[in-house]
């Protein structure tokens, strides 16, 4: 057995870095919104930005649960990155009622699932 996991179960390694992906992700579309809001950026771009910003969480919470489990980084990193996307993307789309299954919505879902990937593989090399 790995010595990362002795001391912390995967259960709370996974809680941590979900909860440091959601950190990074209410962070990032802050200050996306106060840059939306005092510049005059067009509306058009806010799908990007909302992208960028699922993708800078998911990114986050690989490195954090791949650092943590310190093995599997693609499958680690994977995992994060799908739960982490699951979670706002569907409490993004129940609290907005737009389509569940709208291209960009599924777009941005494979970019977090990319994101959370290359962050295990970061984070366990760490």
């Amino acid at each position: 057995m790995n010595e990362h996991i002795k001391n912390n179960s995967i259960v709370k390694i996974g809680i941590k870095s979900m909860m440091v992906g959601l950190g990074t992700y209410f962070i990032l579309t802050a200050v996306c919104v106060l840059v939306f809001w005092f510049s005059g950026m067009p509306e058009s771009w806010m799908t990007y930005a909302g992208g960028a910003c699922l993708a800078g969480g998911c990114f986050t919470a690989g490195i954090k649960m791949g650092s943590g489990i310190g093995k599997r980084g693609i499958l680690t990193g994977l995992t994060a990155g799908v739960v982490l996307s699951l979670i706002l993307w569907g409490a993004i789309n129940l609290i907005s009622g737009t389509d569940l299954f709208h291209s960009s919505s599924l777009v941005k879902f494979a970019v977090g699932i990319m994101c959370g990937t290359i962050g295990g593989m970061i984070g366990v090399n760490k």
